[in-house]
């Protein structure tokens, strides 16, 4: 049976390198000096953005004296996996021409509901909800299925991904000329970057950004976890926390074996048969 990582890693990845392709939606926009964005919060740790035409949405996180890190923005994104017959797991991505939302656009954002179809299927299609909370500096979101559509015969599962794209990313255009003593050098330098997971088991794995680890493995991903810490040089002593609650998970994705500081994701999804009504929530905090 092919693992549902195996059948996600690398095209899980595609959407937040490459961008999504600009599409028509029907959110609301706001005017300067947030023009494009149908919803933003300002906190005091991070910037939550959220593009009305094309339904990205993004966290741009603070340091401690305020500055913005532009560089590397945290991308979310909402989606289904659906598991078929043969044990395979495929991804049902949302359609930004059918995004859809009762509230108005707003520059202080505190809660939010939107809904969008999935699937390029023209009949039929699945349609998911999404609830965004900005609450004490925290973001709080829920994903769950409303219409099943067509898609009623296989298992449908709500995800949502945090992705952080590559970082040094001019050091790793310059490793093939360097000699091994400069590749140490860089490899110490990022040595304290690390995601730390708690699996529900109770056990905590540290796992260096420099290191090689398969996403496979079950050391990594075997039971899911509970929360994760990430803790990247990059992000200025800030750290971004992710809890999933009860009935839900977190596994961690990315292209092995490729080490983490080229870009990863962590996953939430909550379990449909101890969540049937679809009340787990993932917190996001940056502390």
């Amino acid at each position: 049976m092919l693992h549902p990582l195996r059948t996600i890693a690398m095209a899980a990845m595609l959407p937040f390198i490459q961008g999504v392709q600009p599409a028509s939606a029907e959110l609301p926009m706001m005017e300067q000096p947030w023009l494009g964005y149908f919803a933003v919060a300002e906190e005091r740790a991070f910037n939550f953005l959220f593009e009305a035409q094309q339904g990205g949405i993004s966290i741009m996180v603070r340091n401690k004296e305020g500055g913005k890190i532009e560089m590397y923005p945290i991308t979310l994104q909402f989606l289904a996996q659906e598991t078929l017959p043969d044990g395979s797991v495929r991804d049902l991505l949302m359609k930004p021409d059918t995004l859809e939302s009762a509230d108005p656009a707003t520059d202080k954002l505190k809660k939010t509901v939107f809904r969008s179809k999935l699937t390029d299927q023209a009949t039929g299609q699945p349609t998911l909800e999404v609830t965004l909370e900005i609450a004490s500096g925290t973001i709080l979101a829920n994903a769950r299925i409303t219409d099943k559509g067509a898609f009623d015969k296989n298992p449908l599962r709500p995800v949502i991904r945090a992705a952080f794209r590559p970082f040094y990313v001019d050091e790793n255009s310059q490793k093939e000329k360097w000699d091994e003593k400069q590749i140490k050098e860089f490899e110490k330098r990022i040595g304290r970057d690390s995601v730390t997971l708690k699996r529900l088991d109770g056990k905590r794995v540290k796992l260096g950004c420099a290191d090689k680890t398969d996403p496979n493995s079950k050391e990594v991903n075997g039971t899911g976890s509970s929360s994760a810490e990430v803790e990247i040089g990059a992000y200025q002593n800030r750290k971004i926390e992710f809890l999933a609650a009860p009935n839900s998970s977190l596994t961690l994705g990315y292209t092995a074996p490729l080490p983490l500081h080229n870009g990863f994701y962590l996953q939430w999804s909550a379990d449909p048969a101890k969540d049937p009504e679809g009340k787990a929530k993932l917190a996001i905090r940056i502390k």
